[in-house]
């Protein structure tokens, strides 16, 4: 009974212990999903100053997040060099270039490891993979790390050389729907690769 009653009173805690993270992680996704929206509409009218206050509150977000401060800080830099050299818009701009190198090296460096972060995921919810499985999360790693690779100089195209209707079109919506394309090729290429492994 005693046993019960602590396992009870401990549980709230666990709960309300994640929930700050939780709270930030949805934060996150939000800005990150209106950033470049933000851009379009406040950057005209307000200048760049609340932006880079949005910056620095996605980019400690992103760092807080991960645990990876260090690695946060560093990726920043060319940020924060480009606006104090008085290339506010620009460095701006630069974010989702931030963002898709952070990814990038998530994906890529993975693949210096025995387990690949595709494997990783793959094994929550089948610790048993098969060697197939294995091989195949690997590739798909492999794919996510070249899809984060074009996208990051394609978003850093259009920071340079884009007007910043384009560029808005371009971070704010086509990414999106280029990564959900990939999600869905990978997912109906993952169905095909089961179906044969069990005939």
């Amino acid at each position: 009974m005693n046993q019960a009653k602590q396992l009870a009173t401990q549980q709230p805690d666990t709960h309300r212990a994640s929930l700050p993270r939780s709270v930030g992680q949805w934060i996150m996704a939000v800005l990150l999903l209106l950033y470049p929206v933000a851009i379009w509409w406040m950057l005209p009218r307000w200048g760049s100053g609340p932006l880079l206050a949005i910056g620095i509150v996605m980019l400690s977000l992103r760092a807080w997040k991960s645990g990876q401060w260090l690695l946060h800080g560093v990726i920043a830099l060319p940020l924060v060099a480009l606006v104090l050299l008085g290339e506010h818009e620009l460095g701006l701009r630069c974010y989702p270039v931030i963002v898709n190198l952070s990814m990038l090296w998530l994906f890529a460096s993975s693949l210096r490891t025995s387990m690949p972060l595709i494997e990783r995921l793959a094994r929550l919810k089948e610790p048993q993979l098969p060697p197939a499985g294995v091989r195949y999360t690997r590739r798909v790693t492999q794919v996510w790390s070249l899809f984060f690779a074009l996208n990051t100089l394609a978003s850093l195209w259009t920071a340079i050389y884009a007007d910043l209707s384009t560029w808005t079109l371009y971070n704010g919506m086509m990414t999106y729907v280029l990564t959900a394309t990939v999600m869905a090729i990978e997912f109906i290429v993952r169905q095909y690769v089961r179906r044969r492994a069990s005939t």
